[in-house]
């Protein structure tokens, strides 16, 4: 659980289809926020200075307040176009 208004640290790790770490083709990611009826809640674009290692890449996010969980996303494309995304849930507290 997270709380709600403090730093949270997001992280992602892209693959991909054969399981290998791999960086989206064109460097462009976006990390995405959804509320519990998918509407979207915040965007952030992924700097390249945010990347960690080969497909790896962290943000730091300060956790925007609501009384349910929030679907964190990171999208980006592979060289054909194609979609890659990362999904995960992530509750919220009032601490």
């Amino acid at each position: 659980m997270s709380t709600i208004g403090n730093t949270v640290k997001l992280s992602v790790a892209f693959t991909d289809w054969t399981g290998v770490a791999a960086d989206p083709e064109d460097g462009t990611i976006v990390c995405r926020l959804y509320d519990i009826n998918k509407a979207l809640i915040d965007e952030v674009d992924v700097e390249l200075t945010d990347r960690t290692g080969v497909g790896a890449y962290t943000i730091y996010y300060t956790l925007p307040g609501g009384p349910d969980p929030v679907t964190v996303e990171f999208y980006g494309e592979d060289a054909l176009g194609r979609p890659i995304v990362v999904r995960e849930w992530l509750e919220r507290v009032w601490a």
